[in-house]
Order: C-alpha cells, then sequence, then structure tokens
C-alpha cells in the first residue's frame, strides 16, 4: 500500500512541475519592496518554479501576474516594450565583453529569467 501511495504522490509532484522556459511575470509597482510583491502573489507559485519581477514604468495598473510557457512568448506588446527597455539598461551595464558574450550565449527563457529573478531583487526596493 505505501508503494501505491509514493507512485501517487510522484504522479502528482511530477503533473505541477513546470518545464523548462515557463515563467509568473509579476509586475511590481513603484518602490514596491520584492518581498511584498512575492508575499501577496504567493499562492501563484511553488518554492522551484521561476518567478520573474519586473517594474511597471506607466502610471496606470500594471498587468495581473501571468504564467506564460515560453517566456517572452505570448507577452502583450505593452509588457514587451517595459521589458525591452528593462533588458537595455541591463545590456548597457554589462562591464566587458566578456560578459556580454556570456549573456548572448543563454537562451531567451534563460536570460530573462536571470535579469528578472524574484530571489536576486528579494531585499531590495524594485526601482523604475
Amino acid at each position: 500500500m505505501k508503494a501505491r501511495n509514493l507512485e501517487s504522490r510522484i504522479i502528482k509532484l511530477e503533473g505541477r512541475a513546470r518545464h523548462a522556459g515557463e515563467m509568473l511575470l509579476i509586475w511590481s509597482r513603484p518602490n514596491e519592496r520584492a518581498e511584498a510583491v512575492l508575499e501577496k502573489h504567493r499562492h501563484l507559485f511553488d518554492p522551484f518554479d521561476r518567478v520573474g519581477i519586473a517594474p511597471w514604468p506607466a502610471v496606470d495598473e500594471p498587468p495581473a501576474p501571468a504564467w506564460y510557457g515560453n517566456f517572452p512568448i505570448g507577452i502583450s506588446e505593452r509588457e514587451r516594450t517595459a521589458l525591452g527597455k528593462l533588458l537595455q539598461e541591463a545590456a548597457g551595464q554589462a562591464t566587458d565583453q566578456l560578459e556580454y558574450k556570456r549573456l548572448s550565449e543563454w537562451s531567451d527563457a534563460d536570460l530573462w529569467y536571470e535579469l528578472l529573478r524574484a530571489d536576486r531583487r528579494a531585499g531590495h526596493e524594485i526601482r523604475h
């Protein structure tokens, strides 16, 4: 009986596992702390899921958090514009040619995750 319960549990966990490239994108408001953003949306993700937090540059309401299967495919044009500005800032901060080359070898999904990942922003205000 225990083996059957274990097998059932494994099947459930595998069904919940996210695929490579899947990421939850959460937009933040100006000067909102990353921990507050994560806590507000904790019900949307599991501990090992890819979660990205991006500053929403407009004064209107930011888009609702959403899962994307092959990030950034599927985001709206407004979101794409906001993320493009963020990516340009990050590329401008690449300190040397080696770092820039290393970043250019990553997949789109991995590059976006590295740029937006919530655990890097925890403990910091999300600047706009």
